[in-house]
């Protein structure tokens, strides 16, 4: 989303999350001692050259990836909808200029932290054909 964060980052920004969404405590030292154990993890011997040989500084979700739809429809960015039940996906497409529309499949899935709103929060697909006559 052109807007790079280290891994040691994005980790933590994702164990935050994860507690969240189950529900979990998450106090300074518990959050602490999962992240330390980040740095003793076993990787397999290819694991570091190969990263480091592709290392582009971008990570998934890229906004080139959300303007593909609008660029071989010919439709305009504004124009253009994007759906989905992942939120991380919600906020690619925000950063990319899409309009928004979450199913949210559970009430209690906090949004991803990340600043980006989604224009239309549903709880099933079939609660967007209402919206997108309107």
């Amino acid at each position: 989303m052109r807007r790079y964060e280290d891994f040691w980052r994005v980790t933590e920004d994702g164990l935050v999350y994860g507690a969240s969404s189950l529900g979990l405590e998450l106090t300074p030292a518990r959050r602490q001692r999962l992240m330390d154990s980040y740095l003793s993890l076993a990787a397999f011997p290819d694991v570091r050259p190969g990263l480091e040989a592709l290392e582009v500084k971008t990570f998934k979700p890229d906004p080139p990836v959300y303007a593909l739809g609008p660029a071989r429809l010919g439709v305009p960015t504004a124009q253009m909808g994007f759906v989905s039940s992942n939120s991380c996906d919600i906020n690619g497409a925000t950063s990319a200029g899409l309009r928004r529309f979450w199913i949210q499949r559970s009430g209690a899935a906090p949004p991803e932290v990340l600043g980006y709103n989604t224009d239309r929060v549903v709880s099933a697909i079939t609660d967007l054909p209402g919206l997108l006559r309107a």
